[in-house]
């Protein structure tokens, strides 16, 4: 009996040394995409859902102590109830979008639907509110607005700039190949 390989070409395969960590195969080029994406989706949507929570705080206690400051503001212009849309729409966005994060890490076909479901109405949503606070503050504070509406505006830019990258994203070819490929 021979102690030759059967196939020269391919050394005999050996278990690994005792104590030897066993590593994971590494993924195949191209899908490391879905976990970052996924992961950056929930870090996004919880930033969001904190941003609901502390305006709760924030309303509650103007309505607990008595203090009109932030009622008076949404009560004085016709804009409070887009301001309120808006910081009510978002984090309803936002629970879609920790969806279809959760499940893009998981690589679940449904995630990249979810993605752009979400993206659409946040894209609007971000875009009505520099509007809603230059509505709200200029009739109380006159021309000055720009510079107290400007931070709205700096957050709004930055904040649409993630459901237009999705939009792009999941509308390539290949990325929709690979999500359809996927299965589940």
């Amino acid at each position: 009996m021979s102690t030759e390989p059967p196939y020269p070409s391919h050394p005999p395969i050996s278990p690994p040394p005792a104590g030897a960590p066993i590593r994971p195969a590494p993924e195949p080029p191209g899908t490391l995409w879905p976990r970052v994406i996924g992961v950056l989706s929930i870090v996004l949507a919880g930033q969001s859902m904190l941003g609901l929570l502390a305006l709760m705080i924030q309303v509650t206690l103007a309505l607990v102590t008595g203090r009109g400051g932030f009622g008076s503001l949404l009560g004085s212009s016709g804009w409070g109830a887009v301001y309120a849309l808006h910081h009510v729409g978002m984090p309803a966005l936002a629970a879609v979008l920790m969806v279809g994060g959760f499940l893009l890490y998981r690589r679940h076909r449904l995630s990249a639907r979810l993605h752009v479901i979400n993206a659409i109405p946040a894209i609007l949503l971000v875009g009505i509110l520099p509007v809603a606070y230059i509505g709200m503050l200029v009739p109380r504070i006159g021309p000055q607005a720009f510079f107290a509406v400007f931070p709205a505006i700096w957050r709004a830019t930055t904040t649409g700039i993630y459901p237009v990258f999705l939009l792009v994203w999941f509308g390539r070819a290949n990325i929709r190949r690979q999500v359809r490929a996927w299965g589940r």
